[in-house]
């Protein structure tokens, strides 16, 4: 009896250890350095410019230090050649902080809910109305109709990261079934479903496909 119990106790232990190994892939990367990655590229090759390359007044151990330092309009630092350069804010590629990854979408940073081949993310865009009014305008010999924007109004859209190839996909149910085809029994399952059923489950069908399809950087 003491047997099986220890027996059963080494199995649940081996199955938490394995399951803790895939969601430090999955879910957060600890290699991942702090800093401002400036291109793609530097986050592939996980080589940022440090906080201590950085050309700032800001306290280097701020809480707020990236959050402060991109708040401006141009970012100051030393590169790999010790040579001071600069770049427009909303060209930087993202940054990391505290082992959380912001990337920029928009002219904006955004946090990733976590690190994966296909990571989840929450943005804003601006969406027009088109006003059901037609403006009438009057020409020399014709009268013109035509529809316009009433009104413009910023709404939160959710998005995925490819993040080996960097795009951007909204996160509707066809581009899912689509991105899950690399994974033919999630494709097979996820493309039975009623199409109720598939927006309902997005989410749940990327977390799986992340989880049997572990992303190393």
């Amino acid at each position: 009896m003491l047997k099986t119990s220890v027996l059963i106790f080494l199995i649940q232990g081996l199955v938490f250890f394995t399951m803790a190994q895939k969601a430090e892939i999955y879910f957060k990367n600890p290699k991942i350095k702090d800093g401002i990655y400036i291109t793609h590229q530097q986050f592939l090759n996980n080589s940022p410019v440090s906080k201590s390359n950085i050309i700032t007044t800001e306290f280097l151990l701020s809480p707020d230090f990236f959050f402060q330092v991109l708040k401006s309009s141009r970012v100051y630092f030393y590169n790999a050649h010790n040579q001071i350069k600069n770049i427009k804010t909303n060209q930087i590629w993202g940054y990391c902080n505290n082992g959380n990854l912001y990337i920029m979408y928009n002219t904006d940073f955004h946090k990733l809910s976590y690190l994966a081949n296909y990571a989840p993310f929450l943005a804003s865009e601006e969406i027009p109305y088109t006003s059901f009014e037609p403006t009438v305008t009057l020409g020399n010999n014709y009268t013109n109709l035509y529809y316009e924007p009433a009104y413009t109004t910023n709404e939160t859209v959710q998005m995925l990261i490819d993040i080996k190839n960097n795009k951007f996909i909204k996160a509707h149910y066809k581009n899912v079934e689509i991105l899950l085809k690399k994974d033919s029994v999630l494709y097979e399952e996820y493309r039975n479903l009623r199409r109720r059923k598939k927006k309902k489950l997005i989410y749940q069908y990327i977390r799986l496909f992340n989880e049997r399809n572990p992303l190393f950087l």
